[in-house]
């Protein structure tokens, strides 16, 4: 790959992300992962079950999928946006997440298995049904899909589907924190 095609393509992912903090609503940064890492590089037979980690690393309450599967769970149908392809999504609500993992009403960290980082303030995740998916159209997410989990925005209200909460959709979530107070960077 030529320079000139890498810095393209690294322009286009600084100017996203430039776009979503200067739009406002949602916060993100993204940390590269190694090469050859991530969801994709593994065998699919190789792959672990999905689980997911509610609050901080030193002590978190680890859910596998048949815990997240028992929990109530939402469904709606939307476009992901990456995809371009409409999906009916199932999953349990990033309110009743962070309820169960004790830190319901604050500022969530979304943490995906590849590096990637997103904040999701408590008055969109209170205010409208922002899931983690474990299925669409009646199936596990494929990774080709963004799964095993993935974050999944309502249809509505619509600013969900421009540039600023384009980066709200993690895929391959693995984690969820609290942000801690006075660690938001001031918004």
């Amino acid at each position: 790959m030529n320079g000139r095609v890498a810095s393209r393509k690294s322009g286009w992912k600084v100017w996203g992300l430039v776009g979503a903090l200067c739009l406002g609503g949602v916060d993100v940064t993204a940390a590269p992962a190694p090469a050859g890492s991530g969801p994709a590089a593994v065998p699919p037979a190789a792959r672990p079950a999905p689980t997911l980690a509610l609050g901080p690393s030193t002590s978190p309450r680890v859910l596998t999928l048949e815990q997240l599967r028992a929990l109530p769970s939402v469904t709606y149908r939307v476009e992901q946006p990456q995809l371009r392809r409409s999906f009916s999504y199932r999953g349990v609500t990033l309110r009743d997440l962070a309820e169960l993992g004790g830190f319901g009403g604050q500022d969530l960290r979304l943490y995906a298995s590849n590096g990637y980082l997103a904040l999701i303030r408590a008055r969109d995740y209170l205010n409208a049904p922002i899931m983690v998916a474990y299925e669409a159209d009646g199936h596990a997410i494929s990774v080709r899909d963004k799964g095993p989990l993935t974050v999944v925005l309502p249809p509505e209200p619509a600013r969900y589907r421009t540039l600023a909460y384009s980066g709200a959709w993690v895929w391959y979530v693995n984690r969820l924190t609290p942000v801690q107070a006075g660690a938001q960077g001031g918004k």
